[in-house]
């Protein structure tokens, strides 16, 4: 306002670029243009809508976005990124239970093995971090305590392993209870969520000597230690604590 003077029209040059030819416009003094003429047969309301049209079509976009956001990164991570918060930024030690599930049973079909464990697995609120297949088998690894806080992070992995012990589905488990590295993890070519430390480590090896020594389930004394509530803590049939 203040730059035009009486009769005068002064717009900026993006609006200038928006009208889409249905105007005329002349160079002005403060990196501003004049408009001299606009055109009577330019439909300059079309013109206005297709650019809402642009806009309402952006923010949908945005919008479907955020959704697939919410649908595949988990919420605390999402935050990180919708602030535009470095990888770095992501990493934290937490408390966690951490499950190597180990598929024991050759003769049921891989897919219905993963549906049964999976549907236990959100039945406590835990998350799946890995699905692994090696020359060792398939594993699955989750984490009670990582996306969703769990006061008694100990006895939901015991609930865990008992309620797949409960449905024989075929499992060998290892759960290890301890601080844990949780953040990402690789080069920018190659980066992911994951955690890391002894109790990964721990969960991994108890795991392991179940399969060997055809234990179905073996918790680590560290499962027991961090147990805060003992009345909450369930019989789960043959276990073993190493």
């Amino acid at each position: 306002v203040d730059a035009a003077r009486a009769g005068e029209i002064m717009v900026t040059k993006q609006v200038a670029v928006s009208a889409c030819g249905a105007a005329k416009f002349t160079e002005h003094r403060r990196n501003l243009l004049q408009l001299t003429k606009i055109d009577a047969y330019c439909p300059c309301d079309l013109r206005w809508r297709q650019h809402h049209f642009v806009a309402a079509d952006f923010v949908e976009d945005v919008e479907n976005r955020r959704e697939n956001l919410r649908k595949f990164v988990p919420p605390t991570i999402a935050e990180h990124l919708k602030r535009g918060k470095l990888k770095s930024a992501m990493a934290e030690m937490r408390v966690l239970t951490v499950l190597f599930i180990h598929k024991s049973d050759e003769t049921i079909d891989l897919a219905d093995w993963f549906d049964e464990v999976q549907r236990v697995i959100d039945e406590h609120r835990c998350a799946i971090l890995q699905i692994i297949d090696d020359d060792k088998g398939v594993h699955v690894v989750a984490a009670v305590n990582l996306f969703t806080a769990d006061r008694e992070l100990a006895v939901t992995g015991i609930h865990i392993a008992k309620s797949l012990l409960e449905r024989q589905a075929g499992c060998t488990i290892g759960v290890a209870t301890g601080v844990t590295f949780c953040g990402v993890v690789g080069n920018d070519a190659a980066a992911r969520y994951d955690i890391t430390g002894w109790a990964c480590v721990r969960a991994c090896r108890l795991m392991q000597h179940g399969v060997a020594h055809n234990m179905p389930v073996v918790i680590g004394d560290s499962v027991v230690s961090y147990s805060g509530d003992a009345s909450l803590t369930t019989p789960i049939g043959e276990a073993f604590f190493k």
